[in-house]
């Protein structure tokens, strides 16, 4: 007859063989979802304007949910009167991350750059601001305070090609306090604002979870508008292995650092360090300059 010890030797072991299968399912799964957008955004041309490299720094999948669609997937046309409505935001958090997130304050931007352009200028529509957003424990991002600026459904011009609404979700570094002409309530929207130039002047940390979708308004006739290439697979491959690794071995950083003392007001994105994950360039095909190297940072 097996002894206890034997017996309860052999539970342990196929309890933490399950466990572990079950950590690297929630590592699979989140950072696929992750190298998707880090590819997508790349590959729409948004990164590194208007969206800059060093900023774009993803670790969680978001997921946008409308009042009259329900979700709206990364890269998705709909149409305009789908997103009329104030969606809801939440983040698929891989859980060797999770505590990097804890206790943090986020911000929100919706924003439309146009669509794929050949005289690109750099601006973009300002749909929606908010601050102080936070993460519930079934990761849904709850605001704390009113909408700087009150969400302004998608109304592309007639001809204009397929505008691309992104969604950004950025760190706040503690003691946030935004700039006085974007801190109050019903602030109105803005046609030709700096993405780039507010993340500096409000100390904003990085860009932590993104997603887009697509709004044209009848047949493209602005000559100006250029043909996306098609998504490369392989890429997003490359890049979901790259961050599984990272996410597989951050726990180890993550408790060596628990002990810490919290970052100042001035340091962007306090709590959230940068590790450069070395010799995606190369894996993806792509060249190694700034553009890449924010999208395939990452915050352990």
């Amino acid at each position: 007859m097996r002894s206890f010890t034997a017996i309860f030797t052999a539970a342990a072991i196929f309890a933490a063989s399950n466990s572990r299968a079950a950590f690297n399912a929630d590592i699979n799964k989140t950072a696929e979802a992750i190298a998707e957008t880090i590819v997508q955004f790349q590959n729409q041309g948004l990164i590194p304007s208007p969206v800059p490299s060093e900023a774009f720094q993803p670790t969680a999948a978001l997921t946008l949910t409308y009042p009259k669609t329900g979700v709206v997937a990364l890269g998705q046309r709909v149409s305009a009167d789908a997103v009329s409505s104030t969606p809801s935001w939440s983040l698929d958090i891989p859980a060797s991350q999770a505590a990097t997130f804890q206790n943090k304050l986020f911000t929100a931007i919706v924003a439309d750059p146009g669509a794929p352009s050949s005289n690109y200028s750099g601006l973009v529509v300002r749909h929606a601001l908010v601050n102080n957003l936070t993460l519930s424990s079934d990761g849904t991002l709850k605001n704390t305070s009113a909408f700087v600026e009150n969400y302004m459904g998608p109304a592309p011009p007639a001809g204009s090609g397929p505008h691309r609404y992104m969604t950004l979700i950025v760190a706040q570094p503690s003691g946030f306090s935004a700039p006085a002409n974007l801190s109050q309530p019903n602030t109105p929207l803005i046609t030709n604002w700096t993405l780039s130039q507010y993340l500096s002047q409000a100390n904003l940390g990085p860009i932590v979870a993104a997603s887009y979708f697509i709004v044209q308004n009848g047949k493209t006739t602005a000559s100006s508008v250029t043909t996306v290439p098609d998504l490369n697979t392989a890429s997003i491959s490359a890049t979901a292995a790259a961050l599984e690794t990272k996410f597989s071995t951050s726990t180890a950083a993550a408790s060596t650092t628990s002990g810490a003392s919290p970052s100042s007001s001035g340091n962007k994105g306090a709590g959230f360090a940068n590790v450069q994950l070395s010799g995606v360039s190369s894996v993806l095909g792509i060249s190694a300059g700034a553009a890449l190297a924010g999208a395939v940072a990452l915050l352990l």
